[in-house]
């Protein structure tokens, strides 16, 4: 690597998903070409005063393609990942960075199931999205061989972010050569279903 610059991670929500259409009243930039641009100069911004930057992205689905574009033409080498990989239009995590600052090794996704399987397709049919167990996963990568890097999402019921909590810290802990940061949409908000 050309750098000895540490990453900084940068990581977020970006909600490309179905939901974007009924905030077009309220938020008209929202669902236009405006939002797009405003993702990119937040990116470009970010790469000049932080070349080293590893980006973490939540909840990207209609816009994955320009998503992974837009990060290609910015010289980053983006992955994706579904949340759920049994079924189609899935939402998706994206990881990125520029190699010279900031190599990413694959290691792991673990779903948030009963199974700890994906769920299939008739399953999803079957389970509402509010369970919290529709779509969820965490993915982890390994960065620069100094530090783990787990994204995770999970449900908005109290009883689901426990449950992956628990489950999170005991995969962290099986991880022991090198420490483990944690990034995601936590739904910190409080929301009782």
């Amino acid at each position: 690597m050309s750098s000895t610059l540490s990453p900084i991670i940068y990581s977020f929500n970006i909600n490309s998903d179905r939901r974007i259409q009924r905030f077009k009243r309220m938020f008209p930039f929202v669902a236009s070409g405006e939002r797009y641009e405003l993702i990119k100069r937040m990116f470009e911004i970010q790469l000049v005063e932080h070349p080293n930057t590893v980006f973490v992205l939540m909840e990207v689905r209609e816009e994955l393609a320009l998503i992974l574009d837009l990060l290609k033409d910015l010289g980053l080498h983006p992955f994706s990942h579904p949340y759920n990989e049994s079924g189609s239009g899935s939402f998706q995590y994206v990881f990125a960075s520029d190699p010279s600052y900031s190599k990413l090794e694959f290691i792991d996704q673990e779903y948030f199931t009963e199974t700890g399987n994906p769920l299939s397709t008739e399953e999803r049919e079957l389970t509402p999205a509010w369970t919290g167990k529709f779509e969820k996963s965490t993915v982890r990568y390994k960065v620069n061989d100094t530090f783990y890097l787990m994204a995770l999402h999970p449900g908005l019921q109290d009883p689901h972010k426990m449950e992956v909590a628990k489950r999170v810290q005991a995969s962290v802990s099986k991880m022991k050569d090198l420490p483990t940061l944690v990034v995601g949409d936590f739904n910190a908000f409080r929301c009782e279903v």
